[in-house]
Parts: structure tokens; C-alpha cells; sequence
């Protein structure tokens, strides 16, 4: 099984195991060292495509939603299970209107996609879609010897398209 390792300062490694693989259900290896009382979380945030004859565009400089973090339950082998989203999860967005997604798509996607909506009377599932553009996980612990509480993010991106 191939596995990903990161290193958080020099106390902290982490390795996401099958990176290979979409990232939910993904377990997460987290080798102590220094730490304790490790509290390890995930949240998520999503963004929104355009399509436009044939053509996508994500808006990245637009609205988002982030979820609120989840903690990650331990599993007997000592890992931590990455969340999977529901779909009604995967599809939280803030409310907007034609106007502002109009304007939104203007400035920031082609000519192709703004076209495709320009017309457009609502927004729905086909001229655009919210998927989860970021996952991200906070580690939460305390340095045995200093007693200092460390914090540590990870954000792992999840690219559109093909």
C-alpha cells in the first residue's frame, strides 16, 4: 500500500495512506513523537463551476462555503478516518443571485463560459455545480517536554476536471 508522508515541524509525521484514491474515507497515520493528547479534525470548503459550451470555469475568488471541523475518530491501528461527505454535504453553498454569479463569471472565466450563462435565467445543474474544491485538517496537541500546544493545518486541494 503506497503512502503519502508529510512532516509537521520534526515532531509530527503524517502519512495519508492510498493518496492514489479520492481523499474521503482516506486513513490518516499520525506517528507520535513529543505530542499528546492529539485531537485531529477535518472540514471541507466548496466552491462553484460554470459551464459553457463545453468549457468550465471555477470561481475561486467568489463564494465559498466551509463546514464546521468534525473530529476524526482513531481507529484500533492508530489512524485517523478521513470523513466522507454526504451529498447534500458536498452541496452546501451560500444563496446568491443571477446578477452577482453573472458579474462573478465575467470578471473571472472566459468569454466561452460567461456566454453560456449570460442568458441564463436560473442557475442549476446545467450550467454549473458546487463540489468540494478544498479538504482540510487541523491537528490539535501538546509537547510532552514544554507542555506548549502546537496546532498544525493541512489542506489538501481537489482539482477540477478530468
Amino acid at each position: 500500500m503506497m503512502a503519502l508522508h508529510l512532516a509537521l515541524l520534526a515532531i509530527l509525521s503524517i502519512s495519508i495512506l492510498q493518496p492514489e484514491k479520492i481523499w474521503k474515507n482516506k486513513l490518516l497515520g499520525i506517528t507520535e513523537g513529543v505530542l499528546e493528547n492529539v485531537l485531529v479534525e477535518q472540514s471541507f470548503e466548496t466552491n462553484m463551476l460554470v459551464y459553457g459550451d463545453e468549457k468550465q470555469c471555477e470561481l475561486h475568488d467568489w463564494k465559498h462555503f466551509t463546514s464546521e471541523w468534525t473530529s476524526l475518530q482513531k481507529t484500533p491501528k492508530g489512524e485517523y478516518k478521513c470523513k466522507r461527505y454526504s451529498q447534500q454535504e458536498r452541496h452546501q453553498f451560500p444563496k446568491f443571485d443571477l446578477t452577482e454569479i453573472k458579474k462573478a463569471v465575467s470578471n473571472q472565466c472566459s468569454e466561452i463560459c460567461y456566454q453560456g450563462i449570460k442568458d441564463a435565467e436560473t442557475i442549476d445543474e446545467n450550467n454549473s455545480a458546487v463540489r468540494i474544491s478544498h479538504y482540510f485538517i487541523r491537528i490539535t496537541e501538546n509537547n510532552k517536554k514544554t507542555g506548549e500546544l502546537v496546532q498544525k493545518s493541512i489542506r489538501v486541494d481537489n482539482p477540477a476536471g478530468c
